[in-house]
């Protein structure tokens, strides 16, 4: 069974293997995830995720999931939620990426193993060499 210990590993993997990512994702103005998000329109955050990604990951490794959510009240900045996953050959990688006008963070959503052999005290090592592999170099 997955510890809280072993969550956050993992989340801090994503979390630092996504930075300059999330750099991309914040050159497009809130207000266009907000209203793609609002109506539904996970076409276009997909193809958003998808021009960001290209550029640090090998093509379907990072995906939108079709799901999102947003936070605005008077007040207070808005909250953009995209639901994100690391698509391994062990197993996927589901996660949200929360983002507001200071910081991001992310939190893992569930792991889905897909090779029984791959046990979960290696599903940390699973993931740092699938990033490392699915890592675009400069």
């Amino acid at each position: 069974m997955k510890t809280m210990s072993d969550t956050e590993d993992l989340e801090q993997m994503i979390a630092h293997a996504i930075m300059p990512f999330i750099k991309e994702l914040r050159m497009v103005p809130v207000a266009d995830y907000v209203a793609f998000l609002r109506f539904e329109k996970h076409n276009q955050i997909a193809d958003i995720v998808d021009s960001a990604a290209e550029q640090y990951f090998a093509p379907n490794f990072l995906a939108y999931r079709d799901r999102g959510g947003i936070e605005i009240d008077w007040g207070k900045s808005p909250k953009v939620v995209l639901a994100l996953g690391f698509n391994t050959p062990s197993a996927t990688f589901d996660f949200e990426l929360c983002l507001d006008h200071a910081k991001a963070s992310v939190c893992l959503i569930r792991v889905n193993e897909r090779d029984s052999k791959c046990q979960l005290t290696n599903i940390g090592h699973a993931l740092q060499r699938s990033i490392e592999l699915n890592s675009v170099k400069s």
